[in-house]
């Protein structure tokens, strides 16, 4: 995994384990692999895995007891919310500003994104 300057490496951990759910590989009442697993996976040290599982914990995505950490009920409606702000705090800014540097405007943008929505 490419990590981002811009945000925390357990956000992004937590990023990760949220794409996961919408894509739904990992689903609702599944287990998904604990925080030694996690870190091994992605190759970020244990403790950053755990606050992920944690923070996703707090955001009711996963629920977590004795290692263990499942995917809550509903919750891919809570993981895209928690990615489109992660997104928004994280992503946006360092796109807001590459856009300045090459004094790109919101219409260069929109027809970036028509091209490369239409490539898939």
């Amino acid at each position: 995994m490419s990590f981002n300057r811009a945000a925390s490496i357990y956000v992004q951990v937590a990023n990760f384990i949220c794409r996961k759910i919408l894509l739904k590989e990992w689903k609702e009442g599944e287990k998904i692999p604990d925080a030694r697993e996690l870190a091994m996976m992605l190759e970020v040290n244990p403790h950053s895995a755990e606050m992920a599982i944690e923070y996703l914990t707090s955001r009711n995505i996963v629920s977590g007891k004795e290692g263990i950490a499942i995917v809550e009920t509903q919750a891919g409606g809570r993981a895209a919310t928690l990615l489109k702000e992660n997104f928004i705090s994280s992503d946006l800014p360092v796109l807001a500003e590459k856009m300045r540097l090459l004094n790109m405007t919101i219409d260069d943008l929109r027809e970036a994104l028509k091209k490369i929505n239409s490539k898939s």
